[in-house]
């Protein structure tokens, strides 16, 4: 992501409606973009979930992947 991303309310509702119906099977959420703003939304969402969270340049879409997966 390269600046933030503004959701319509419908898009909100939906994400919201998505949370609460699978919020518990997340363990681990990547953030993929931009490193100024992803790393701060990275950072916070650590420290307010206990999901495991951590951020990805543009170009570590793989390396997100795998993780997300179970690797290292």
């Amino acid at each position: 992501m390269s600046e933030f991303p503004w959701p319509d309310r419908g898009a909100l509702e939906e994400d919201i409606a998505f949370w609460r119906t699978h919020g518990d099977d997340i363990e681990r959420y990547a953030v993929v973009g931009g490193r100024r703003f992803a790393e701060s939304a990275t950072r916070l969402g650590d420290r307010l979930t206990d999901r495991d969270v951590r951020h990805y340049d543009g170009g570590e879409v793989d390396d997100a992947w795998a993780w997300l997966e179970g690797g290292a």
